[in-house]
């Protein structure tokens, strides 16, 4: 999840439903037909971190390796995750502690913009663990960083840094603090790993070995504030990088795009509100009412649940297939990085109406848009 801990995502998301009403249908069980899902590597859990939105992109990223032909492989989110620390931590000070900062807010382009920089690794050359360890527990750590990074800014605000570009490179002291409290809970992140019986780089890993073709990844919103057949920037606290390159559609169209992309074998990642409820239930699934009433919802009501807070920016998912249950009602099929110890019972299915309300974008190599769509965006 991607709060500063579990314990206060549950207090948010109890919040959110006492403060919103039940506006997800009562659950009872249902049978499911799976009828297009994409290859995918297995379950990993995101354990007591904040990081859903780099879990969600390298499930997603590893299905569009398998997808384009580059093999079968299975990626280290804690290299990552390392990096995605370091690059919060600069952000934080470089805007002078003036931003809603949190080490656990992410979206769904975090990971690939860490590995332009950083480069990647497999998950056998860095795990993030250290031996015994079975799980990943960050919050401990990342209370001692905000300590530490509170102490910076004061002495920024009192002229006490002592950071020093030399050569075109940064020497900077506070940071290498940091670096010492992830490599302390974390371990030292690889600078060179052996692949078919070669020394690569990171860097050269990601580039010359997986090349991943980071421009044809396109995020995808439909709010009416953007205005539609343009870009702009999704305002969502988890958008901490602030990008303006949201292809904004209206909401039927939306919903097609994702039809399209899944029935062609495309996945999908996706940021979504969710609530306790659904994660405390039993059923596996979740669907969407207003009022009381399942109606299908329109731009209108998207727009005014995103207007009045009731939809936030709360979880990151891989989006990975299509499913029908009994009645042949349309869900949408999941894979979920939130640990099965806390919510076993998470759900895996989501009704269309979940969708049209509740996840507010979704990014996808552009061939998996519709060719009219795309056209009329200009996506080459």
């Amino acid at each position: 999840m991607k709060r500063k801990s579990m314990i206060i995502v549950l207090a948010v998301l109890l919040f959110s439903t006492l403060l919103y009403g039940q506006d997800v249908e009562k659950q009872t069980a249902k049978k499911f037909c799976d009828e297009k899902e994409v290859w995918t590597t297995p379950f990993k859990s995101q354990g007591e971190t904040g990081l859903c939105a780099i879990y969600s992109d390298i499930s997603f990223l590893e299905s569009e390796l398998h997808r384009l032909g580059r093999g079968s492989f299975e990626l280290s989110t804690m290299y990552v995750a390392h990096y995605f620390y370091i690059e919060k931590s600069l952000r934080r000070i470089r805007l002078r502690g003036k931003i809603d900062f949190g080490f656990n807010g992410g979206f769904n382009y975090d990971a690939f913009e860490m590995i332009k920089k950083y480069g990647i690794v497999r998950l056998s050359d860095y795990t993030g663990l250290f031996p015994g360890q079975t799980d990943h527990q960050h919050f401990k750590f990342i209370k001692e960083m905000n300590i530490y990074l509170e102490e910076v800014e004061e002495d920024g605000e009192k002229g006490r840094l002592n950071s020093q570009w030399k050569n075109g490179k940064l020497y900077c002291p506070w940071l290498e603090n940091i670096k010492k409290i992830l490599n302390q809970n974390m371990g030292e992140p690889p600078l060179n790993i052996e692949y078919i019986k070669k020394t690569t780089s990171p860097i050269e890993f990601s580039e010359n070995i997986l090349t991943i073709p980071y421009d044809d990844y396109i995020k995808v919103t439909s709010y009416s504030y953007i205005g539609f057949n343009q870009t702009g920037e999704l305002l969502a606290d988890g958008n901490w990088l602030h990008k303006k390159d949201f292809y904004n559609i209206r909401i039927d169209e939306y919903i097609s795009l994702i039809d399209h992309a899944l029935e062609n074998g495309f996945s999908l990642t996706g940021d979504l509100h969710i609530t306790e409820e659904l994660y405390k239930g039993e059923s596996g699934y979740a669907d969407f009412q207003v009022d009381g009433k399942i109606t299908n919802i329109n731009q209108d009501t998207r727009d005014s649940l995103y207007e009045n807070w009731k939809t936030n920016d709360v979880h990151n998912v891989h989006i990975i297939g299509i499913a029908r249950d009994e009645t042949g009602k349309k869900y949408y099929k999941i894979k979920d990085s939130a640990p099965p110890e806390v919510f076993p019972n998470s759900p895996i299915y989501f009704s269309e109406n979940f969708f049209r309300a509740r996840v507010l974008s979704v990014m996808l190599h552009k061939d998996g848009i519709p060719l009219g769509i795309r056209k009329r965006l200009k996506i080459n």
